[in-house]
């Protein structure tokens, strides 16, 4: 099957997908998606294709980010997923071992990664190809500090967007000790900025000794050619000492169009000292999304002012809820200053909430 429609038929093809119960291999480009076909492709898979095994379904996601909040009601027989055609707020939480035992190919966006998703995903028993891609984490940390091995049968990995930090420290198993073929990207001013543009603190010295190939991405925005070129030499220094000499090889993307000139200062800032003045009575809800915050690896404490003009407590406090939850997900854990400021002109709730509110 490999349907590629328009809107219309999209919607109606993401509605009656969920009738085909017997289906065992899905394969469609969807494209022109709203976020209510989104939801009903959502649950046309997770609610009824029980006997699903391979799923792959490309496209050109919402940038807003779809949340998979129902879960998989028992163990499922699916062993390939790709899911181009969607950028998920997290990683979901029926994408465990327990569900998802036979899973051996997994390829998502996860707007958000955490370390602990890489924990979860490392414990996935078949899994042998991973490809994640994500827009606001731009260091992936895998750490292992027990005695279970993570991604046991993993070979090919590629984490898109992102640089990868292995951590073993106190590990009593190594990690990935399959791994052929690993794909990732270097922020070059993150990493400066961040202060880990480093061969031991990325901990490339811990790469397994299967490794065969290894293919970086080099986003060289906002950076000098010396930073430039001492990421580079770093990467290289790690393919020459690795007791396995694979393939090594890296990519410029956008050449040196988008790097500074030897006489310019970097445009970020990233500040130690992040603020934000929140207006609740914006049109759209892009003004509660403080996942930038993730793209700033020096903060410290994140200010955030909210606007109460004509706004009901509800909104205050989903506001004021996507601000922690920024704070709770950066690696950095800064603290976090609520101000709000109009609350004399907040919207009140109608009579009858009144009442129940009293009583």
């Amino acid at each position: 099957m490999d349907p590629v429609a328009g809107a219309a038929s999209t919607r109606r093809f993401a509605k009656e997908l969920g009738n085909l119960r017997e289906l065992r291999v899905l394969r469609a480009s969807i494209y022109a998606v709203d976020e209510s076909t989104e939801r009903d492709l959502m649950e046309s898979l997770l609610g009824n294709l029980q006997k699903i095994q391979s799923v792959d379904i490309f496209g050109s996601p919402l940038e807003r980010g779809v949340t998979w909040d129902a879960g998989f009601a028992s163990r499922w027989r699916l062993r390939h997923l790709n899911l181009e055609c969607f950028e998920l707020s997290r990683l979901p939480a029926s994408v465990n071992s327990s569900l998802l035992p036979n899973l051996s190919h997994l390829d998502m966006k996860v707007q958000v990664m955490q370390e602990q998703d890489m924990e979860t995903l490392g414990r996935l028993p078949e899994l042998r190809c991973l490809v994640l891609d994500s827009r606001y984490t731009k260091v992936v940390r895998i750490k292992n500090t027990g005695s279970d091995c993570y991604f046991k049968k993993l070979r090919f990995f590629t984490m898109g967007s992102s640089s990868i930090l292995f951590d073993v420290q106190g590990s009593e198993c190594a990690i990935m000790p399959s791994l052929e073929s690993l794909a990732f990207s270097v922020h070059v001013r993150f990493l400066k900025d961040a202060d880990l543009l480093c061969f031991k603190k990325l901990g490339l010295v811990n790469l397994p000794s299967s490794l065969q190939r290894v293919t970086v991405e080099i986003n060289s925005w906002d950076a000098h050619d010396t930073e430039v070129e001492e990421a580079e030499a770093m990467l290289e220094h790690a393919a020459i000492v690795h007791p396995n000499h694979p393939i090594f090889q890296t990519t410029r993307p956008f050449g040196k169009y988008i790097m500074l000139l030897p006489d310019q200062e970097p445009s970020s800032t990233n500040p130690k000292v992040d603020r934000c003045d929140v207006n609740l009575r914006k049109n759209d809800g892009d003004h509660l999304d403080f996942r930038w915050l993730l793209m700033n690896p020096r903060v410290e404490k994140f200010c955030v002012s909210i606007n109460c003009e004509n706004a009901s407590l509800e909104e205050v406090e989903e506001a004021e809820a996507a601000a922690r939850y920024a704070v709770d997900v950066h690696p950095n854990c800064p603290t976090l200053e609520l101000v709000r400021y109009g609350e004399d002109k907040m919207v009140l709730p109608n009579p009858q909430q009144q009442v129940g509110y009293l009583s």
